[in-house]
């Protein structure tokens, strides 16, 4: 196969050979068709990626509440999760500030100085919110297992489809995927 180059003439090439390439004006409406299927693409990729942060934010509570929850019985003692901005201390409600695991041998929710942090969790996507449906800021695991309060965590961002996290007494955690979009 010979490719054509620009000094090659119609006369002097025989008639059964062809060039070989592609013209300009099909190399752009090539780039134009790809470009037109990649920004339909987009916005669903972004969508995709949000809706599996959310996730991954709801399994990594639910991880923290489990460890919380094993190292209590693994220890036989009072192990508690909590809400941390700068994770030594439990800092207000906000779920989604971060949150530490600890050994909690003195006052109830709160990091004492004989008390062990066993785990930190970073903040979640500011885009993204964590409400407890329960008044306390801690959610605290007895020597057996059980837990302080029963109650649920819900992570949302609004527009897509959030995460509910159901505590129970006994101490188990479950996840269920809520219907319709957050708020």
């Amino acid at each position: 196969m010979q490719l054509c180059t620009s000094h090659d003439t119609v006369a002097v090439r025989p008639i059964h050979q062809r060039c070989i390439g592609f013209t300009a004006i099909e190399m752009l409406v090539t780039v134009a068709i790809i470009a037109i299927l990649a920004s339909m693409a987009v916005p669903s990729f972004v969508s995709t990626i949000a809706h599996y942060r959310l996730s991954s934010e709801n399994s990594d509570l639910l991880l923290d509440l489990m460890a919380a929850r094993s190292e209590a019985l693994r220890l036989g003692a009072t192990v508690s999760v909590c809400p941390s901005s700068n994770g030594t201390q439990c800092s207000g409600s906000n779920w989604g500030s971060g949150r530490i695991v600890f050994v909690d041998g003195g006052t109830a929710g709160t990091v004492d100085a004989n008390d062990t942090i066993l785990k930190v969790s970073p903040a979640i996507d500011p885009k993204d919110t964590m409400t407890a449906s329960f008044a306390t800021d801690y959610v605290q695991y007895n020597s057996m297992g059980a837990a302080n309060l029963a109650g649920t965590i819900t992570t949302c961002r609004s527009g897509f489809t959030g995460f509910q996290l159901a505590l129970q007494l006994i101490g188990r955690v479950g996840s269920i995927t809520l219907t319709g979009v957050c708020p």
